[in-house]
């Protein structure tokens, strides 16, 4: 009755139970029916968040204020994470040393200059 309610744990809880089919058959479809409620309100709360801003690694959601991907915002992610880590910025060097650790943003994987940043 918790999710008839609009509760999102409930959503959750049902969600999951219906991708592992645990007292109910499983069904993909009806999972995502569940956990789509409780996203949309994710989205919605970290959308309209004015503090540092969020990342989204791999966007699940379509925007229209997202501009077009370009190499060049790449270029310029790289300079300001440069920048400010040579500065002493611990987030920077943090973020500099992830994209040397997993080769991100066009710089090639080099555990040994992640290391450093992360140090």
């Amino acid at each position: 009755f918790a999710a008839v309610g609009g509760d999102p744990a409930s959503h959750m809880a049902l969600g999951y139970r219906h991708v592992h089919g645990t007292s109910v058959p499983k069904n993909c479809n009806a999972a995502v029916e569940y956990y789509t409620t409780p996203a949309e309100e994710v989205v919605r709360a970290v959308q309209s968040f004015r503090g540092a801003g969020a990342v989204e690694k791999h966007p699940l959601t379509p925007s229209v204020h997202k501009p077009a991907y370009t190499p060049e915002h790449d270029e310029d992610v790289v300079d300001y994470y440069q920048y400010s880590a040579a500065r002493g910025e611990p987030s920077a060097q943090v973020a500099l040393g992830q994209m040397y650790h997993h080769g991100a943003r066009g710089i090639a994987r080099d555990v040994g200059e992640a290391f450093k940043w992360y140090s």
